[in-house]
């Protein structure tokens, strides 16, 4: 993103939504040696994910650590849980999903019910480099035995 902004004026920027704008300008900073050592870790990180992959048939996480997250919630800015700062949103939170936006392994959320407040949570399904089908059929398979979610009553 930070190549694809990086002409952009500041006024420009200001048109961006809040995180995508700072994460421009953070990256506006870094090297090209920066970047190959990203490149790096990232492709470390892909071997890791396919080893545990050549275990297991899939991975499954939550999409979020914790089902009340407001829906408005600034992805890099701090989350308040009862009272206190938690970390962010991206980094902290929904960690398990930037992993898999990083190696490129297929994945999916799906929903999985309710919380104990009635919140919907969700969770994520991971298949092997390639496994686009058998992600989808898996998917399919989790959706027909888990029984529709039983709304509350607001009042």
């Amino acid at each position: 993103w930070a190549a694809r902004f990086a002409a952009a004026t500041e006024a420009q920027l200001d048109l961006l939504p809040p995180a995508l704008a700072r994460g421009v300008a953070e990256a506006r900073g870094w090297t090209s040696l920066d970047l190959q050592r990203a490149l790096l870790r990232r492709t470390a990180l892909f071997r890791a994910v396919q080893a545990e992959l050549r275990r297991a048939h899939f991975i499954l996480t939550p999409c979020c650590a914790d089902a009340d997250v407001p829906a408005g919630q600034d992805p890099l800015g701090p989350l308040v849980v009862d009272g206190r700062e938690a970390g962010s949103l991206r980094s902290e939170w929904t960690a398990p999903l930037a992993l898999f936006d990083l190696t490129g392994h297929p994945a999916l959320a799906m929903p999985a019910g309710l919380s104990a407040r009635g919140v919907p949570i969700g969770v994520q399904l991971v298949a092997p480099w390639g496994q686009e089908a058998r992600l989808l059929s898996a998917a399919a398979a989790f959706e027909r035995a888990l029984p529709p979610p039983r709304w509350r009553d607001a009042g």
